[in-house]
Order: structure tokens, then C-alpha cells, then sequence
């Protein structure tokens, strides 16, 4: 649903995606013209294609299940606290004494159950030491009666540092916050411990002011500037690739450097803050020194292999999906109809039997196009059935693609890491419900197939 005020209250729409790595929570976007689902890093691409900005969700869950599993993955940010991990990580000491304080300090009571979320951050800093990533924390609030919704957004808030002062348009003031959230312009204040009158983190170099989020060249001095207002013994320490650099109880200081690459951000704590290590009160995003990498993904540099013999491919399908196949040579036009009503594993493929220059090559370089927006799932099947998959984007654009077989994964219940070349017997190029909804119908163009060494 498009941004609107409810009263004061702006609404943005978000999901959070299940993936194959964890869960994904996402806003801004638009309306996914497929299913997000899949691995992680396929998710996280389609959220940012789609205008959106996606966040880990709750990486350190004592869920299994929930946990995040693709630090590698182009995510957008890291969630540095989530309220649902804190009270399953509290025990049972701490729960029994927040249930007596909680019905007369309900939001104190759920920071006081926190500490320092040490893992958490080590993967913020791990991430944010090869490419730019903000860190943001969250209620993960579901409605039920303890906590209340009241409670969770009474622990903490994001306060988002924005250019210029909202308009009351809701399109225009959404578009502003997320970009602004994407941006890592915002840090965090625990509001339950206590009230933040203010707080300003920024790097002052050749004359000019980085803030939360930006990034400042390497090389050159640079000057870190924190100030705190309205909490007097407060302690504040800036880290840099995670260790501390220095701390102070200063409500305001500077810090000099020569421009030492890094990722600098500061973690205030009270006299008062619960856990060991110590809660921080207020989180800062980083600010970056030197160039991050993109989320561009970069090729290995492979060599053609032009196919000894013609791919000779055949349709395979569930009985619910209509499906046929043009092909010649290393050019095929497949047409698929997906077999309507729930999910339940419709797909339709073009597959063959490899070629004996398979057993060495170590990719598949093509051209792909599709009629419509869409998901096709690259696939190897292996003697026993074992199969391996990787998803790939095709849109009515004609678009240069090379699948590595080290970059595949095993579809389950397969367990095999990465296929084992030699023992391949069939390649697929399939639509299934994972990436396509029942029912769809769409054609897909693939040309000039050449396996890589």
C-alpha cells in the first residue's frame, strides 16, 4: 500500500521476506511483480531493484531458524537489536522480575532485560569492513498482549536525521525517511533507559562535514566530533572497525586522525545500562573512511568453451503446467503457462543432457530475456537426483549472464555443497513457483549458451 498519515503518523509499508538464509525486512519498495523467496542475496537484489532497502532481521536469534545466514549477501543493513531476541535471550531470573515491574515501567522494563549485543555488532562491523551498511534496531512487535505495542515503541526510537523538514505530503516525506534510513542518516536512543535531549556524531576533513552514513576519503585527517546533550555522566566511546578507539564521560570531544581507512561509530552507555557488557543507550551509524565496494557482484574471469554439439533440449514439467520448447543450435524459446490454483511445485523446464566438454568447464555464459519480470532457476542434476540451483533475474532487456558452479547451491534434500562437475548429468533452465506465481504465463528467450572455463 502506497505511504499515507494517519493522524501525525506517517505509514510506510514493509515485509519481512523468508529466505533461504533468514528472514529479510524490507521497506519502500514497490509492489514485487513476482515472489521474493529464495536465497538471500537474490532477495536482497530484487528489494534494491524494486526501490526498496532491506535489513538482516534478528541474526543472532536463539531461534535456529531464524538466524541469518549470509553475511555475503548485498544486504542493506544489520539489525543491531531486536526486542523478541532480547526477552528469549533474558532468562528465566530476569523474565520473572520483569514481569513484576513491567505493568508500572513497561518500556524500561524491556530495555532493562537487554545487554550489549556483542554478536550482533561484530557482524556489523564484519560487514561494514569490506562495503557500506547501516545498522538499525527493531520491535519485531506481533501483537500480543505482553509485550504491548505501546511497550515496544516506547523502548526505543530511530531518530532520522533528514535535509529538510517534512511537508505532510506522505509520498514525498517517505520517499525522504527511506532514503534517508538507507542512507545510514539516523542512529538509535534506548528511550526506556532515558530521555535524549540530543546527540550529534559527524568527521570534519578539508573543510568539510561527513554525518552518520557518509563516507570521507582515506588519507587525509580527519577530525571525529560527538555531542551529547541533557546526561551528564553518560559514557561514550568511539570504535573503529569495532575496538575502541577512545571513551570519555565529556559530553562533547574531538577526536584527530591521519584518515586511517576504517569504519568509525560511537556507543554511548549510563552508570544504569543492564547486561555485562553494557547495553548501549545510544548507537551511532558509521561513518566511513575510504571508499566502500558497490553491490555490483564482479565476474570471475572465465575463458569460453564453445558447446562440442548442440544442446538437445526436452520439456519437462508437472502435470498442472502447459510448456513448449523452440530451440536450435544454442538458441531456445521457451513458452510456459504455470499451473493455477495453491503452490503446489508447478514448473516447467527446458532441460538436456551435458556435453562431454562439460566435466571442464566451470560456468554457463548466456543472453537472457523474458516477457514479463521474472526469476529463472538455473539447475544441475546430478546422478541420484542431486540437484543444485541459482536463481537469475530476466526482464523484456536482453541481459549478459554467466552462472559460476562454485556460486550454486544444493536444492534439497540434496546436501552436497557444490556439485561435483564430473558426475552432472542434465541442465535445466526452469520456472517454478518459487520465483513465479501459479498461474503466470510467460516466455523466456536464451541465447548464445557457451560453457566457461
Amino acid at each position: 500500500m502506497p505511504p499515507a498519515y494517519h493522524g501525525d503518523v506517517l505509514w510506510i509499508d514493509g515485509v519481512e521476506v523468508s529466505t533461504t538464509d533468514g528472514h529479510y525486512a524490507t521497506f519502500g519498495m514497490s509492489q514485487a511483480p513476482y515472489p521474493l523467496a529464495g536465497d538471500a542475496r537474490d532477495v536482497a537484489e530484487d528489494v534494491r531493484r524494486l526501490g526498496g532497502v532491506g535489513v538482516a532481521a534478528h541474526g543472532d536469534s536463539v531461534k535456529s531458524e531464524a538466524q541469518w545466514r549470509d553475511w555475503n549477501a548485498p544486504i542493506d543493513g544489520v539489525e543491531w537489536l531486536n526486542l523478541d531476541s532480547v526477552w528469549r535471550e533474558a532468562g528465566i531470573f530476569r523474565l520473572g522480575r520483569a514481569l513484576l515491574t513491567y505493568w508500572f515501567h513497561p518500556a524500561t522494563t524491556l530495555d532493562a532485560l537487554g545487554a550489549r549485543p556483542t554478536q550482533s555488532l561484530a557482524h556489523l562491523d564484519a560487514v561494514a569492513a569490506g562495503r557500506h551498511v547501516m545498522v538499525l534496531a527493531a520491535t519485531d512487535a506481533h501483537g500480543r498482549m505482553l509485550p504491548s505495542y505501546d511497550a515496544c515503541f516506547g523502548a526505543f526510537s530511530t531518530r532520522v536525521e533528514l535535509e529538510h523538514r517534512l511537508s505532510g505530503d506522505a509520498a514525498s516525506d517517505a520517499a525522504a525517511i527511506v532514503a534517508a534510513l538507507g542512507a545510514g542518516h539516523h542512529y538509535t536512543v534506548l528511550d526506556g533507559l532515558a530521555a535524549s535531549a540530543g546527540f550529534d556524531f559527524s568527521a570534519r576533513h578539508n573543510g568539510t562535514v561527513a554525518n552518520e552514513g557518509d563516507t570521507v576519503p582515506a588519507g587525509v585527517p580527519v577530525t571525529f566530533d560527538m555531542h551529547l546533550e541533557g546526561q551528564p555522566d553518560a559514557k561514550s566511546v568511539l570504535l573503529k572497525d569495532g575496538a575502541p578507539v577512545q571513551d570519555s564521560l565529556a559530553n562533547a570531544w574531538s577526536h584527530a586522525t591521519g584518515g586511517e581507512p576504517g569504519e568509525y561509530r560511537v556507543e554511548v552507555t549510563l552508570p544504569s545500562s543492564p547486561g555485562t557488557p553494557p547495553l548501549p543507550w545510544i548507537l551511532s551509524n558509521p561513518i566511513y573512511v575510504g571508499e566502500r565496494a558497490t553491490h555490483t557482484m564482479t565476474s570471475p574471469a572465465l575463458t569460453s568453451l564453445s558447446l562440442p554439439m548442440p544442446l538437445r533440449w526436452h520439456v519437462e514439467k508437472d502435470t498442472l503446467t502447459s510448456a513448449s520448447l523452440a530451440s536450435d543450435q544454442d538458441h531456445l524459446q521457451l513458452h510456459v503457462t504455470l499451473g493455477s490454483g495453491a503452490p503446489a511445485n508447478q514448473f516447467a523446464a527446458a532441460a538436456s543432457a551435458v556435453p562431454s566438454a562439460f566435466a571442464s568447464s566451470r560456468g554457463l555464459r548466456f543472453t537472457v530475456g523474458a516477457s514479463k519480470p521474472m526469476r529463472l532457476s538455473v539447475e544441475l542434476r546430478g546422478k541420484g537426483d542431486r540437484r543444485w540451483e541459482r536463481s537469475i533475474y530476466a526482464d523484456d532487456h536482453a541481459r549478459p549472464v554467466l552462472v559460476t558452479w562454485d556460486d550454486m547451491r544444493p536444492v534439497a534434500p540434496n546436501a552436497d555443497a557444490h556439485p561435483t562437475v564430473a558426475d552432472v548429468e542434465s541442465l535445466l533452465l526452469l520456472v517454478g513457483v518459487s520465483h513465479t506465481a501459479p498461474g503466470t504465463a510467460v516466455d523466456v528467450d536464451v541465447s548464445g549458451l557457451a560453457l566457461q572455463q
